[in-house]
Order: structure tokens, then C-alpha cells, then sequence
């Protein structure tokens, strides 16, 4: 078969996404969450009709008294523009519904009659618990103690407690309902721009074509958590004998793909773009960050994707890799709740020390990638796809298996 990554290559897409059988799910809304957006959008994508109930109404969410640019509010109002999700008006009435999934977390329901009426309509319900564990224990018994209080009225009355981030077990608004990961997505952006989603998801590959980027970061290098992983790792490449660190990832393209699969170029290629946004929120030149509509095949040419956590624990960095065969290295690979382990379909990093995770990445010969990206494929064209995402969240609100 030809290199699907050659310039002589024709592009090969997947079939489009298998739609499930229609449900109609209930989301119930309290806090401005980007997650809710991504929720409802899957689900919809997949066939399902969403009824979301959303407390901040659309002027809120876009209120000059806040920064409407910020991405959790962006990303939330598209709730409101999406086909195959309606945003019910507060005065109407409860549709009816198979399942209803109701956010609890740091904020209070301002109108608990509103979600006591969602909560009567549907007969399966389970909570979406947004509240982290990215604390100091006390600080994180104090938030639970908290949820658990706001919510008490509720909860008893789930099947299940979806965890957003943190620790499943022992968790107090959860300790006597079963507990589930939430997992996570790709940005926003790659669901609700169709030619976007496309490349994300239909983009076919193969497990032992070649690659010619050993290791890639593109990305903001803050904030500061992030900035204290990448500046070991920076140094540790700039020692490194036979790296080339490049800077500009439009010397990538099919034909140099190419090249690396005859030639077996050397030295090994580093794609290294750790450049902050420019005043203003713009990015800086062209060569140094990489568009969406570029990423997908920029991850395919990458043997291995540095995946280190930003603002949250998770990021969508992982799930964007490994749809397209680029292994990740990340730090808490059971938040993703995909069967991710250590040596078999990415490299985890063990006490905090990127640095040995990212030599261990030079260290491997091309058949133990090879053989790890095959592991990486069986969850790329199954569980992460839209359709395998949308079917998660349906078995974890109990209308299918």
C-alpha cells in the first residue's frame, strides 16, 4: 500500500460517523463550563437530541462586564447555535427524556424547583460532578463537603456520579452512588467546525509508515505549572546529541515525509514551538504556532506528542495524538479513562520527571513504536472517535450497553 503520509498518497477518510439510536437526553446547566458544550455536542453528533436547561442565560455568558473572548464562555454560547440542541427558555416546559444528566459542583442551583421538574421528566439520572481535586486535601474535603451540602436534595437521587477530574473513590458527594471518570475531548473547535472535525477524525493512518518528527510541542508555555515542566526538558534537548530542534513546522510537509521514509534521514527531528500569544491574544508569526486546520497532519508525521498539563489536569492534546498515532507523553494517563498504560500506548511520567520520560522516547527503536502505535490505533478508530464517545456517555447514564 502506498505511504499514506507521501506526497504520491491519496487522502483516505474514514466513513462517515455511525449515528446511534436517537435519545433524547436532558442537560442540566449551573456554572459556565466549556465541557458542557462538548458534552452536548458529541451526543448530538451522534444522534441523540439534547435538552440542555442553562442557568447563566445567553446574555450572561456574553455580558461585557466579562471578557466574551474567554474561551469558556465562547465555547459554552455555542450551545445556543448547535443543531440538535435546544436550550430551553426558563418558563417552558420539560420535554420528555430517556436519561438527564445534572451538573453539581462550587455553585448552588438558583432555581431547584427548575431542576427538581428536569429531574421528575427523566427516569435515569446521574450528576456530573465539575467539582476538581487539583487541591491540598483539606481544601479538597472542604469543596466536597461543599457540592455534597448545595446538592443534597439531589444527589441520593442519581444512579451514578460522573467525576470531572481527581480521585473516583472517597469522594463525599459520590460516596454512595457509583463513581465514574469523566475522560475527555478534543478542542472544541475540531467538533463543531465540520471540515475541522473531519481532518481530526477521518484522517486515516498507518501504524508502520515512518515518521520524521521524533518529538513534538506546539503550544501556549504557560501557565507557570507548565512553564516548570517544559524549561528542563527545552535544556535537556538543546544537549541532546544527533536532535535537530526546528522551529518552524512548515519544513514538514508530504515531500519530506517522503524523503524520511527512503533515506531514514538523520539526526532525529524535534518540532519545538513553545511561543506564548502576542499582545492581544493574537498568535505570533506564522512559523511559530501551528493552525487547527494544520495540527491533524502535523500529528501524523510526530512519533511521539509531549502532552504536558496546562490550565486543568487533562488536555486535549492527548486525545488529538492518539487519533492520530502520536504517543503520548503525558502524567495522568487514568483521567482519560481509555485503557491508557505506561509501554503499551503511551509513556507516563512517574514523580514529576518529564525529563526521564522524554529520554525514554529517544531510546526506543522503530518496531517498539511501531508496535505501541498499533495499541494507540485500536482506541483511535473505536472509543475515541465521536460515535465510541457518545456511546461512553450513554452507557455511563444507563440507556445503553
Amino acid at each position: 500500500m502506498t505511504d499514506l503520509l507521501g506526497a504520491e498518497a491519496a487522502e483516505i477518510l474514514r466513513p462517515p460517523e455511525e449515528t446511534l439510536p436517537q435519545y433524547n437526553i436532558g442537560l442540566y446547566l449551573v456554572s459556565i463550563h466549556q465541557t458542557s458544550y462538548l458534552i452536548a455536542k458529541t451526543l448530538a453528533l451522534a444522534g441523540c437530541r439534547v435538552w440542555a436547561c442553562a442557568e447563566p442565560s445567553l446574555a450572561e455568558v456574553t455580558s461585557s462586564a466579562e471578557n466574551p473572548a474567554w474561551p469558556q464562555r465562547l465555547y459554552f454560547s455555542w450551545l445556543y447555535s448547535e443543531e440538535g440542541v435546544s436550550v430551553m427558555p426558563s418558563a417552558s416546559g420539560v420535554p420528555p427524556l430517556d436519561a438527564f444528566l445534572y451538573e453539581i459542583g462550587h455553585l448552588k442551583p438558583r432555581f431547584p424547583d427548575r431542576l427538581e421538574d428536569w429531574m421528575r421528566a427523566a427516569r435515569r439520572r446521574v450528576a456530573w460532578n465539575t467539582t476538581d481535586e487539583e487541591r491540598g486535601r483539606l481544601a479538597n474535603l472542604r469543596s466536597e463537603l461543599g457540592t455534597a451540602y448545595r446538592y443534597r436534595r439531589f444527589i441520593s437521587r442519581a444512579r451514578s456520579v460522573v467525576v470531572g477530574s481527581g480521585a473516583v473513590y472517597g469522594r463525599v458527594a459520590s460516596m454512595f452512588r457509583t463513581s465514574e471518570r469523566q475522560g475527555h475531548f478534543v478542542h472544541p473547535m475540531f467538533l463543531r467546525d465540520p471540515l475541522l472535525r473531519r481532518d481530526m477524525f477521518g484522517r486515516e493512518w498507518l501504524p508502520g509508515t515512518a515518521r520524521p518528527i521524533r518529538l513534538a510541542f506546539a503550544g501556549n508555555p504557560q501557565p507557570a505549572g507548565r512553564t516548570r515542566i517544559l524549561e528542563p526538558i527545552a535544556r535537556l534537548l538543546s544537549r541532546q546529541p544527533g536532535i535537530r530542534i526546528s522551529k518552524d513546522y512548515r519544513e514538514f510537509s508530504a515531500e519530506t515525509c517522503l524523503l524520511h521514509n527512503r533515506l531514514a534521514q538523520k539526526p532525529l527531528a524535534v518540532l519545538w514551538l513553545a511561543a506564548a500569544p502576542a499582545a492581544g491574544g493574537r498568535s505570533k508569526a506564522d512559523s511559530e504556532s501551528i493552525p487547527l486546520s494544520d495540527w491533524p497532519r502535523i500529528l501524523q508525521m510526530c512519533d511521539f506528542s509531549l502532552c504536558p498539563p496546562g490550565y486543568e489536569k487533562k488536555t486535549h492534546r492527548v486525545v488529538e495524538s492518539l487519533l492520530h498515532g502520536a504517543i503520548p507523553i503525558l502524567d495522568c494517563p487514568e483521567e482519560y479513562d481509555i485503557g491508557l498504560r505506561d509501554g503499551e500506548n503511551c509513556i507516563a511520567v512517574a514523580g514529576d520527571d518529564w525529563t526521564s520520560a522524554v529520554k525514554r522516547s529517544f531510546d526506543l527503536n522503530f518496531e517498539r513504536i511501531r508496535s505501541m502505535r498499533e495499541r494507540v490505533r485500536s482506541i483511535a478508530v473505536g472509543p475515541l472517535q465521536v460515535a465510541g464517545t457518545a456511546h461512553k456517555w450513554l452507557c455511563k447514564l444507563g440507556v445503553t450497553r
